[in-house]
C-alpha cells in the first residue's frame, strides 16, 4: 500500500477505535505505524518467538509521530530490534 493510503487507513482506524471503543490487535513491521496507533508496542524475538520487550506509548490521541518524544521512542524500538543508532537517522 502506498504511503498516502496507509496514512489514510491509520486515521480511519483511529477514528473507528475512538468512536466505538474496541480493543484492536495490530501486527505490523512499521515502527512509525505502531507508534501512531498503539497504546503498547510488543517486540517479539526471532524464533522461537517470545515477547522480547513491551514499550508503553505514553502519548494521547491524536498523536504526531514527528514529535521529539515519538522519535525518541522510535529510536529505542529500532535499537531493540538491532538497528544501529547511526543507521536510524
Amino acid at each position: 500500500m502506498d504511503a498516502l493510503t496507509s496514512l489514510q487507513m491509520r486515521v480511519e482506524l483511529r477514528r473507528i477505535l475512538s468512536a466505538e471503543r474496541h480493543t484492536c490487535l495490530l501486527i505490523t513491521h512499521d515502527v512509525e505505524e505502531a507508534i501512531h496507533l498503539a497504546d503498547r508496542i510488543v517486540v517479539l524475538s526471532p524464533r522461537p518467538t517470545r515477547i522480547q520487550t513491551i514499550f508503553p506509548v505514553p502519548f494521547g490521541h491524536p498523536r504526531k509521530v514527528a514529535g521529539r518524544e515519538a522519535q525518541e521512542l522510535r529510536v529505542r524500538i529500532l535499537s531493540e530490534l538491532g538497528v544501529d543508532r547511526e543507521e536510524i537517522g
